[in-house]
């Protein structure tokens, strides 16, 4: 007489853990931000130019060394393996309540970093750009609406929070969305998210694209305001893991989602922070590569030309000379009266000027140039003539100070 052999049990998967990946990731994201977060307040600080998006930066900052500190946390008491073994309901319980803290503070990392952005570019628009503006405006307003729907929908779903992630609870308690609905509440805020950094980075370039200034200087901020589109794809990707991974092994399937979570703040961080370093590159790479002075001396400072014998050279070299002011002097006293131009190059000028207040260089409106006049009884000694070339950089200087 022959039995039936029993069915095999399933074959269980090795207890594999992700801690030390998790745990370098995430403190090398963490280092990476921390060097950009401190050279963007010295250049603020250098340039006095501190404002209300370098808060917000910084709140972001905090927010992503508090969750830095919760990953670790997590990882070092082993609830980084699979839920089967990690234990009973208890640990499995308690696993789940850390997981929900995790994501309500990263929905506010990524959110502040793009409300700091998102003032940065209004920043940059000033006064003009009436229509970019208001689509700004309307971003952050999207922005931070999802921000508090997804914090309150993970947290407060079933009223207390001890019945979100209690599994025994979650089968009599009266929730206001269920599983599916808040899986798709966070995709849409995730989706908002990603929209508004390809809106934060696309808007000011185009904005930059428009404006009057250096060719070197206007490359640099199109291509540092464009990294922000590097943070657009990555959250991207992060929305794809987000939807697409087993919660019902929540505590190993997760790791991906987190190390994308990582890249996206490290690069909200560091992509919101590269514009404002304009300042630093001009005053300690670009001198010591030139060899040039100091930024805060004046643009071109003094000149003479020396010509002995007092013959005919001395006056061609005196008109030249006065002609060049002359037309340098007409260049820059345009820039004081834009009252005389169309509005479309008045506004171009205002949000070129916003955009050097932004990085600190100018601190001030243009400079104007003046010349000398060549008085041959005053300036000719000995035969020797002189003729004196002065640029001011800062109007508010009076002659004797030159």
């Amino acid at each position: 007489m022959s039995s039936t052999p029993s069915p095999l049990p399933p074959q269980l998967p090795p207890d594999q853990n992700h801690r030390v990946a998790l745990e370098v990731v995430w403190w090398t994201f963490f280092s990476i931000a921390t060097v950009f977060i401190i050279l963007r307040f010295w250049a603020r600080i250098l340039k006095r130019t501190f404002g209300f998006d370098d808060l917000v930066m910084a709140a972001c900052y905090v927010f992503f060394l508090a969750e830095a500190i919760l990953i670790t946390y997590v990882a070092e008491t082993g609830r980084t393996r699979h839920l089967l073994y990690l234990g009973g309901l208890p640990e499995i319980d308690s696993t789940i309540m850390y997981y929900i803290i995790i994501l309500d503070v990263g929905i506010f990392v990524t959110g502040l970093g793009k409300v700091a952005i998102g003032i940065t570019t209004l920043r940059i628009f000033g006064d003009t750009s009436l229509w970019q503006r208001w689509v700004v405006w309307t971003v952050l307003a999207l922005t931070i609406g999802t921000c508090f729907l997804d914090f309150g929908i993970s947290t407060f779903r079933c009223g207390d929070p001890n019945l979100t992630w209690t599994l025994e609870a979650q089968a009599t308690a009266k929730c206001v969305v269920s599983t599916d609905a808040q899986s798709d509440i966070n995709l849409f805020s995730n989706i908002v998210q990603v929209l508004a950094d390809f809106a934060f980075s696309i808007l000011p370039m185009a904005v930059i694209w428009g404006l009057h200034m250096p060719q070197r200087r206007k490359k640099f901020l199109l291509v540092a305001l464009g990294l922000t589109l590097l943070t657009g794809v990555a959250g991207t990707v992060k929305t794809v893991y987000a939807a697409t991974f087993d919660e019902q092994d929540l505590s190993f399937t997760i790791f991906p989602n987190l190390v994308w979570f990582g890249v996206e703040a490290v690069l909200i961080i560091v992509c919101g922070s590269v514009p404002t370093l304009h300042p630093l590159y001009e005053r300690y790479i670009k001198q010591r590569r030139r060899g040039y002075r100091s930024q805060n001396t004046p643009l071109f400072g003094q000149r003479t030309y020396v010509n002995s014998g007092g013959r005919g050279f001395s006056k061609v070299s005196g008109a030249k000379s006065r002609e060049r002011f002359s037309s340098r002097t007409h260049d820059d006293s345009s820039l004081k009266t834009l009252h005389n131009s169309d509005d479309a190059q008045m506004q171009q000028q205002l949000a070129s000027f916003e955009m050097m207040k932004l990085d600190g260089y100018p601190k001030q409106a243009p400079g104007s140039a003046r010349a000398i006049p060549h008085d041959p009884d005053a300036w000719n000694c000995g035969g020797i003539q002189i003729i004196q070339e002065v640029e001011v950089a800062n109007p508010s200087r009076s002659s004797t100070d030159v």
